[in-house]
């Protein structure tokens, strides 16, 4: 993966996130009561030793809402144009591992299961799901994956009053999408000629090349049969 950005945004975890589960493994660690004292950890992020073009991309946003600790320079638009020194340095993250880290990791792990088992035990004693537990309807990557987003109170109202967290598509599905949407006004002019056998020929001359609205006709009438 590559380096996450210092805010969690789309549904992705932020660089303290990382830090906080390595926290948690280090205690882990700590607990066997083998080998020396864990006082550091090390996050590896692969990705930024061969970044591709999205990557990249996301990179220079980040920059520019200045959501990362190693910023992109302004002249970095390839995987060439980095330096294996910032390639390095972005792929290596060491964070310290102290008593009072540890504690803290732990707290807010605590703190976390604690809601789980209240939102449970509540859910258990009658009271509905969506009652219990509040939805984040921000988070678009989480309710992407959410097996309840079809039903969901939260994304309904979310999507109602507009504020349903949104990721611009890339220039590749953004084409798909145009195509699609063309694909569609298509459909929707030959199902208004195809009704009451009024299909003509020469009203859809404007629309393109004849085999492609003959080709649209024949899709459009299997689909509605």
């Amino acid at each position: 993966m590559r380096r996450p950005s210092t805010r969690r945004q789309n549904g992705r975890l932020d660089l303290a996130t990382y830090e906080w589960q390595l926290q948690n493994y280090a205690n882990l660690r700590t607990r066997q009561r083998e080998g020396p004292t864990v006082v550091a950890g090390v996050l590896l992020f692969l990705n930024e030793l061969l970044p591709t073009s999205s990557d990249i991309l996301e990179w220079i946003g980040e920059s520019r809402e200045d959501t990362t600790d190693i910023p992109c320079e302004r002249h970095w638009r390839q995987p060439s144009d980095i330096p294996d020194e910032t390639k390095l340095k972005r792929a290596i993250h060491v964070t310290a591992v102290t008593p009072l880290s540890q504690e803290r990791a732990l707290s807010e792990f605590d703190a976390v299961v604690q809601k789980i088992e209240a939102c449970r035990g509540i859910e258990v004693a009658g009271r509905s799901m969506f009652a219990v537990c509040k939805g984040n309807p921000d988070d678009k990557a989480t309710c992407d994956a959410c097996d309840a987003k079809t039903f969901c109170p939260e994304l309904v109202s979310s999507k109602k009053r507009g504020r349903m967290a949104y990721t611009r598509p890339d220039r590749a599905n953004q084409k798909v999408l145009r195509t699609i949407r063309r694909q569609d006004q298509d459909r929707l002019r030959l199902r208004i000629c195809c009704e009451g056998n009024r299909y003509s020929p020469q009203r859809h001359r404007s629309h393109g090349d004849w085999r492609r609205v003959e080709l649209l006709r024949s899709l459009y009438c299997s689909t509605t049969r």
